[in-house]
């Protein structure tokens, strides 16, 4: 059977650097009945078949519950109604390699190419007896890459405002880059010192990657839902809701102001470099005609960046108002967008600012240094404890009793310093020797984009990755964050001794994106 065709917009224009308006769906969950539950979404599809200004629409991935509808269907759907080719999203979310390879050939048996992979965020219910597994966006990048002819878009959040926190979002970002990403699309925020900041970094790298901004219309009740929901990775200050619940009080409930404030985003996310948007939560043709309208008006009157920067200043704050401030602390990679007027600088006369120092003493380092010459002498390719162990381990039968012991040994050993869960596939040399397992999603190839002034998602501790990250920048291997990707652990070694597959060969293989991409090859 012929493979259907749509009009893939989103590849053709990022392709030839004309902007993308991109429209996002939350998919409905599962317990909905479907036809009635994507009606909206079918309206929606059907009014932009013809319309020029609207590109792509995006189907999200458990998002609304931890059991929403099948993107890939609901995509299809789309794709039927409109003849444009949808985005879908998928979620790593409960997810593992095995479902991502079987969503990958359903979207291509489908016809449809365009993909955006995320990590997702927690569980909304943790289920009994079981933990949750995350696969991590790196890996599934890699694979969708590896599959086949996919456009591929990853997310990035520059929406953080310590060290730790921020690098690791852009040293995670080229490593998505590296492993295959076409291009990515930002977390929602309304920091626009942020966005000039990503793009500003993207340029100083060579990164070539186009950007979409992720913009979302900005109501005082949805800024109050967000921070009672403590929504992942999005940023609304005391000052930013303070000034919605100020215009609030105005007769149209200060619906006026936010859409004017979302209209002037999108131009300026233009202004800046950004390849296009992409809007969540309004998904109504009528008042998408109307934003359009208002984006349309500002864009000719707005014609350079220092003209957008005043008018988007005083959106925020109003007539004879101090301006509103929309960063939690002002911690910007260069320096001058911390300082008053820096915004109006050129991205090139910006100046990166130096890292934090180490610490002194420095735990972490030590720790660190001395565990990695442990490594070298027992487990590395050509160390004394390999040229013995390695022939005597190939001896050892696969899930015997003497494997067992080897088994319960390692656990014994390295839980109480490590937090070791025994799965199989040891990945300490390639995260500074903090073990991925005691991060709640279990990612080894960086962070989510859930974290908050350095704290995880869930709430009850530092994130892990600060801690790699640290390490690997006083150790002088940062490179090494955005370039070794580790694989995933397969379910079927969890529980088996890592020392004995180890030296049996049987690790999955660890490789560094700058070597493959050498070769030629993407991922």
């Amino acid at each position: 059977m012929e493979r259907r065709r749509y009009q893939n917009l989103l590849r053709e224009r990022l392709g030839s650097g004309q902007f993308v308006a991109s429209i996002e769906f939350v998919t409905p969950e599962a317990s909905d009945e479907l036809e009635g539950a994507i009606a909206p979404l079918i309206d929606l599809a059907e009014h932009i078949k013809a319309d020029s200004r609207f590109h792509t629409i995006a189907i999200t991935d458990r998002v609304k519950s931890d059991h929403d509808h099948d993107p890939v269907l609901v995509g299809a759907r789309v794709a039927e109604a409109c003849g444009k080719m949808p985005t879908v999203h998928l979620s790593g979310k409960d997810r593992d390699a095995a479902w991502t390879a079987d969503a990958l050939r359903r979207l291509e048996a489908s016809g449809l190419d365009d993909l955006l992979v995320v990590t997702g965020d927690k569980v909304k219910v943790e289920p009994g007896g079981r933990q949750v597994r995350y696969y991590d966006s790196v890996n599934m990048v890699a694979q969708a890459r590896a599959a086949g002819a996919f456009h591929i878009a990853a997310a990035v959040s520059p929406f953080k405002y310590r060290e730790e926190d921020l690098m690791n979002q852009y040293l995670k970002m080229a490593k998505k880059e590296k492993a295959g990403a076409d291009c990515f699309i930002t977390q929602v925020g309304w920091d626009m010192l942020k966005l000039k900041e990503l793009m500003t970094y993207r340029r100083r790298r060579g990164f070539a990657a186009p950007v979409m901004g992720g913009v979302m219309l900005l109501t005082v009740a949805r800024a109050r839902y967000i921070r009672q929901n403590k929504l992942a990775g999005i940023t609304i200050t005391d000052a930013l809701q303070a000034r919605l619940e100020e215009e609030a009080k105005q007769p149209d409930k200060g619906v006026g102001a936010a859409y004017r404030r979302l209209a002037l985003q999108i131009v300026g996310l233009r202004r800046l470099g950004f390849a296009g948007f992409q809007l969540t939560g309004m998904h109504q043709f009528e008042k998408l005609d109307k934003l359009f309208r208002q984006i349309d008006g500002l864009e000719r009157g707005l014609t350079h960046e220092g003209a957008w920067w005043d008018a988007w200043w005083l959106a925020l704050r109003g007539h004879e108002r101090a301006p509103v401030v929309t960063a939690p602390r002002p911690y910007y990679l260069f320096k001058e967008l911390a300082e008053p007027g820096g915004w109006s600088l050129p991205s090139d006369r910006l100046t990166l600012r130096d890292l934090d120092p180490p610490a002194s003493p420095n735990a972490e380092l030590e720790r660190y240094r001395s565990l990695d010459r442990l490594d070298s002498m027992i487990f590395k390719d050509g160390s004394p404890g390999a040229a013995l162990l390695k022939p005597i381990a190939r001896l050892v039968p696969s899930g015997g009793a003497l494997d067992r012991g080897l088994l319960w040994l390692e656990r014994h050993v390295k839980e109480p310093v490590l937090g070791c869960q025994t799965c199989g596939f040891c990945r300490l040399p390639y995260t500074s020797y903090v073990c991925p397992e005691t991060c709640p999603k279990g990612l080894a190839n960086g962070p989510c984009g859930g974290t908050s002034e350095n704290t995880c998602e869930f709430g009850d501790r530092e994130c892990i990755h600060d801690r790699k990250y640290r390490i690997a920048r006083d150790a002088g291997r940062l490179a090494e964050l955005e370039d070794v990707l580790i694989p995933d652990v397969d379910a079927t070694t969890r529980g088996t001794c890592s020392w004995t597959n180890h030296f049996r060969g049987a690790d999955p293989a660890v490789v560094r994106l700058s070597e493959i991409r050498a070769k030629g090859s993407r991922a």
